[in-house]
Parts: C-alpha cells; sequence; structure tokens
C-alpha cells in the first residue's frame, strides 16, 4: 500500500466545533490525562529488562484522539511525539475506526508507515465510552534487538 506520510502527518479536522467544555474542565482532564502517559512510561521504564529503556529511557507515551490527534504526552523522546501518533493514524485509515473493538491491542514497528525505524515498537489499544472509540492509548518503545532476519 503506498501512503501519502506527508498527508496522514497532517492537520485533522475538529472532533466539535463548539466545545462544551468549561476551561476549567478541560485542564482537569488534560491534566489527568498528562498524568496517564508519565505513569504508562514510568511503569515501562521500572518494569523493562533492557538498559536502552530503564536507564536510557527511550520511551514515550501518549494519548491520542479518535482522529490520532496527540491529546497528551509523557517527557520522554521528542521524535516520538510524531512517530507514536503516525502508526495509529495509519491503523485508523488502513483498517477503519470499526476495526478497532473495546479490549484490542494494537502492536506496530513499521518504519514505511510512520514507526521511526525497525526497533521502535508502539503499542497501541482503543478507549471507548458507550460504544463509542473516544482514545487511544498508545506508548513507543525503541527495543535495542528485533531478532534479525532469522527471529532469533
Amino acid at each position: 500500500m503506498n501512503v501519502d506520510m506527508v498527508r496522514l502527518a497532517g492537520r485533522r479536522a475538529r472532533l466539535a466545533e463548539h466545545p462544551s467544555v468549561d476551561g476549567v474542565t478541560a485542564e482537569v482532564v488534560r491534566s489527568a490525562m498528562e498524568t496517564v502517559c508519565f505513569e504508562m512510561a514510568t511503569y515501562v521504564s521500572r518494569t523493562a529488562t533492557t538498559p536502552i529503556l530503564n536507564q536510557s529511557n527511550e520511551r514515550n507515551a501518549t494519548i491520542l484522539d479518535a482522529r490520532g490527534r496527540l491529546a497528551a504526552l509523557s517527557v520522554g523522546i521528542p521524535q516520538f511525539m510524531l512517530t507514536s501518533t503516525l502508526p495509529v493514524r495509519f491503523a485508523l485509515e488502513f483498517l477503519g475506526v470499526d476495526e478497532f473493538r473495546e479490549g484490542d491491542v494494537f502492536a506496530a514497528n513499521d518504519p514505511y508507515h510512520g514507526g521511526g525505524h525497525l526497533p521502535d515498537y508502539n503499542v497501541f489499544a482503543p478507549v471507548f465510552h458507550e460504544g463509542r472509540l473516544v482514545l487511544i492509548g498508545t506508548i513507543q518503545c525503541h527495543r535495542g534487538d528485533t531478532g534479525g532476519p532469522a527471529g532469533r
């Protein structure tokens, strides 16, 4: 499949033209989502057995909206801010939103569809509210050894 990466990385339309949430509520929700991202990234670093994750912190956790736009992120590798969104956007476009179901977890490391390079693994899961996709939680990590051509 030929993917236009410029279009994939491009601007997304708003989910709502006239949001009905006041500024204080929006800030509380944003702060809560950033805390979730921080906790996801910290958990990965603390449980990792590879030094590239537990010492160098080459990971980044993000929460995206239903269209793949960045809603919140943790402090990590800055380049992962973009490369954590592109595999999700590709999956949304290639599979379609209807293929995302509650309980699904996706894993991707395809550098040709926005995943950085081969050792950058992106794991993401959809979050639903009342049957509707509202958010996608992601964690992207750099893995030092992808197994090589023989899978060893």
